[in-house]
């Protein structure tokens, strides 16, 4: 399920990686394309959790968001139900 869903979204060009924490899962996306949006709102963030949620029978929480130039970076942790 992780591998089918990180293929999705680097279909729409996110450049996804995850990783495994102490915390948790945690899927970052390097390139979101919706980031000329996310200053004027999460919406879309909230959109990713659900479609990670949805993927993975996880529970995900967004933790970080950095926008560095023209690129905009965030940060997902999955964890148990």
């Amino acid at each position: 399920a992780l591998q089918n869903l990180i293929k999705n979204f680097h279909d729409h060009h996110y450049q996804p990686r995850w990783e495994i924490r102490s915390a948790g899962i945690v899927i970052r996306f390097s390139n979101c394309p919706f980031r000329s949006l996310i200053a004027d709102t999460d919406f879309f963030c909230q959109l990713d959790v659900l479609a990670i949620e949805q993927h993975t029978g996880l529970t995900a929480s967004k933790i970080d968001s950095q926008r560095l130039k023209s690129q905009h970076h965030c940060q997902f942790v999955l964890t148990s139900k």
